[in-house]
């Protein structure tokens, strides 16, 4: 994963998406990838892998 993949998961994380959504929307990454993205997040913004219970539809 490049940076630039890293920083679209970082992006799409800040907006709300939840990991099992990162994880079936971006395939083409592996799931541990992808969640060391999504922790990372959540350490930059001080939170728990539980989120406030928001949920964003993309579609």
């Amino acid at each position: 994963m490049s940076d630039k993949d890293k920083a679209v998961v970082d992006a799409y994380a800040r907006v709300g998406m939840s990991l099992s959504t990162l994880i079936r929307s971006f395939p083409q990454f592996s799931k541990p990838e992808i969640t060391a993205v999504y922790e990372e997040y959540l350490r930059s913004v001080g939170k728990s892998d539980q989120m406030s219970g928001i949920s964003v539809n993309c579609s």
